[in-house]
């Protein structure tokens, strides 16, 4: 997995403080809605997108590219700004509109393998995708159905039992006070 620090890629600054938060250890699973061939090698663009939007920056917290390689947006602290009511939580999103495409097999991948390393290095192994938080969206729905049809082939290590960790419509009734051992 390659990751790509947001210094290493943001062209322009930030003006205004992003708030920093006490981050809920629950994951929101987005797709970009942009289409794969906007992505050059550069995230760049989403950036902007976002900004035009009122934005202060890319609102999601790690984007995954086409080509498998991870890009941090907003630090792990940082108020995201992509899940109305849930941007205390991570937010992941893959590049594409995987409404009128398909995903890569890398970005797959990639976003397994982080998301076992979100469970290893800081305990987050909760998770749920846009389209169960909010019902007027479909975003996340073609990510959570190629998770489901690929679970009983055990090309990955998180989470054991998928679902176990799968938050539904109601995040805010699960105890995060305990943690894993």
């Amino acid at each position: 997995m390659y990751y790509i620090k947001r210094e290493e890629w943001l062209k322009k600054s930030i003006t205004e403080r992003i708030k920093n938060v006490n981050i809920k250890p629950i994951v929101i699973i987005h797709h970009t809605a942009t289409p794969k061939k906007e992505y050059q090698g550069d995230i760049n663009y989403l950036d902007r997108i976002h900004r035009e939007k009122g934005f202060i920056m890319i609102g999601y917290h790690f984007i995954i590219a086409p080509d498998g390689k991870v890009f941090e947006g907003r630090k792990i602290n940082e108020e995201g700004a992509h899940t109305k009511r849930f941007n205390s939580f991570l937010g992941i999103a893959l590049i594409g509109n995987f409404e009128e495409e398909e995903m890569e097999k890398r970005q797959l991948f990639s976003l397994l393998n982080f998301m076992s390393y979100l469970e290893k290095i800081f305990f987050i192994n909760k998770f749920s995708f846009h389209f169960m938080l909010n019902e007027k969206t479909l975003c996340g729905k073609k990510i959570f159905d190629k998770l489901v049809k690929n679970r009983n082939k055990r090309v990955f290590k998180f989470p054991d039992d998928l679902f176990y960790n799968l938050i539904g419509s109601n995040p805010f009734t699960e105890d995060f006070s305990k943690r894993r051992d």
